[in-house]
């Protein structure tokens, strides 16, 4: 006698709606030239999913931990975690791109000029971006501060 999950597995394998769905799963929208990468609907499917995922787990993480803190605290705390949350997102991206089959080291030297030139162009950029991180995070300057800038005096009124 068959065990019911068998039974079942076996009924869905020889019918024609799995052998439908696979096929349209498994279409391939692209191929390059020696056929070493094929993106399939199944594939597209599933960097989709990947990211509801991820974006649902993010959320729940998010909320978890800003739970219980101050709402000052959170504001910082939201700062802080957006620039992560596309960090993650960019090493998920590249994750599922390693698992469907696309070299992710040939992704990385064709940008490392790029990024080496944008990085020096944007360098006070992200200096200021991360000192402003640590001044959120370390707590260094309050509102109603006094403070001097290059010979300038000032209240702080607001710390976003």
């Amino acid at each position: 006698m068959q065990d019911p999950i068998d039974k079942i597995e076996t009924i869905v394998t020889e019918s024609s709606v799995w052998d439908t769905i696979t096929s349209f799963l498994g279409k391939v929208i692209y191929a390059n030239e020696d056929s070493s990468i094929k993106i399939t609907i199944g594939l597209i499917l599933l960097v989709f999913i990947i990211y509801g995922i991820t974006s649902v787990v993010l959320t729940f993480l998010k909320k978890l931990v800003s739970k219980r803190m101050p709402e000052e605290n959170r504001v910082k705390f939201d700062t802080v975690f957006s620039f992560s949350r596309w960090l993650i997102y960019l090493i998920v991206l590249l994750v599922v791109f390693d698992s469907v089959g696309v070299n992710v080291t040939a992704i990385f030297a064709a940008s490392a000029a790029l990024l080496i030139g944008v990085g020096l162009a944007l360098q006070t950029l992200f200096q200021d971006i991360i000192s402003g991180i640590f001044i959120l995070v370390d707590q260094t300057v309050s509102v109603n501060d006094i403070i001097e800038i290059e010979g300038k005096v000032g209240r702080v009124e607001k710390i976003k």
